[in-house]
């Protein structure tokens, strides 16, 4: 909502107080809420920062190795590439991890 009314210091208080306080490996709709929103802003050219990418990333790192749905992979994936074109070493060996994770996931599926 205040995204799309622009207003992005409301978007990053409610982000902050409100969303924050919920994440974590168990509350899915929260992880996929805030790297939504993080995602977009980073779209539009707009900063949220990496302390907020990296409140994201702590309780979703916990999802590697256990897929469960290929929606949650798919923005656990957005909150690992996020940012420049640069990325961290952590983040590059979670993104492999994951990668790996869901490539024996299909194959067990296959098997």
């Amino acid at each position: 909502f205040y995204l799309d009314l622009n207003q992005i210091d409301k978007l990053f208080q409610e982000f902050d107080n409100m969303l924050v306080p919920n994440l974590s490996p168990e509350n899915v709709f929260a992880l996929l809420d805030a790297s939504s929103i993080l995602w977009r802003l980073n779209v539009l050219g707009i900063d949220p920062g990496e302390q907020r990418w990296q409140l994201v990333l702590k309780p979703f790192s916990a999802k590697i190795g256990r897929p469960e749905h290929t929606f949650l992979e798919t923005h656990l994936m957005m909150s690992l590439a996020y940012g420049k074109v640069s990325a961290s070493a952590t983040r590059l060996a979670l993104a492999k991890k994951m990668i790996k994770s869901l490539e024996e996931y299909a194959q067990s599926a296959v098997s």
